[in-house]
């Protein structure tokens, strides 16, 4: 986390602006896109609607859903947000991000990344996923273009349910396939619509992503 305000800026740093972050105006500390984070404000932001401090960290993202998070810039923001938590004694569950949601990054499997780093002592890696942890069923009905859906069409592949090229954008093509996953699971009726439940993502054993 380079903190230094004296060195050259990079041509990340150069572009950033307001709208081009992804929760807003005002934070604490800024991801771009190559991975670089930059601290910008030492106190909390604003005050939560609990009144307790509330921190911001945004991501430069250009707001498309058609544009992927690069694997650098996922693990920057998953270790500032991990450092505010070890900081003041918070669990993965505190995060928030609907803006994040929205251009394809599940907020559960943010958490369930934090989460892992918050297990092991700081300075060390924390050992990687197996599985991709179920991104919550807000998140398929948003039509997400992320890695994760093309991850889970290569699984529906490998299991017969799909037969067309798996890809990053979700679509009715996905859903079908995944509804005949579901009642290979023994769903039934509106059990088997195709969007993915907790339950049957597990059963997937879906590969993580990064």
């Amino acid at each position: 986390m380079d903190t230094s305000r004296n060195r050259p800026r990079t041509d990340d740093e150069r572009r950033l602006r307001p709208g081009r972050c992804c929760t807003g105006p005002s934070w604490n500390a800024v991801v771009s896109r190559s991975g670089t984070v930059i601290l910008t404000t030492p106190g909390p932001t604003r005050a939560a609607a609990d009144g307790q401090d509330a921190y911001r960290v945004a991501a430069v993202h250009p707001g498309l859903r058609t544009v992927q998070w690069p694997p650098a810039q996922l693990d920057a923001l998953t270790r500032a947000t991990a450092a505010l938590c070890r900081a003041h004694r918070w669990g993965p569950d505190v995060i928030t991000g609907p803006a994040v949601e929205r251009l394809g990054l599940p907020l559960h499997g943010l958490r369930a990344r934090v989460e892992r780093l918050l297990t092991v002592p700081p300075g060390h890696p924390a050992p990687p996923p197996e599985r991709e942890p179920y991104p919550g069923p807000d998140w398929f009905r948003a039509y997400p273009n992320s890695p994760v859906v093309a991850a889970m069409g290569r699984r529906l592949a490998e299991e017969g349910m799909a037969d067309y090229p798996p890809g990053p954008q979700w679509a009715p093509a996905d859903r079908h396939a995944y509804a005949r996953w579901q009642q290979r699971q023994g769903l039934t009726g509106p059990a088997a619509d195709g969007w993915p439940d907790p339950t049957t993502w597990d059963a997937l054993n879906i590969p993580t992503t990064c």
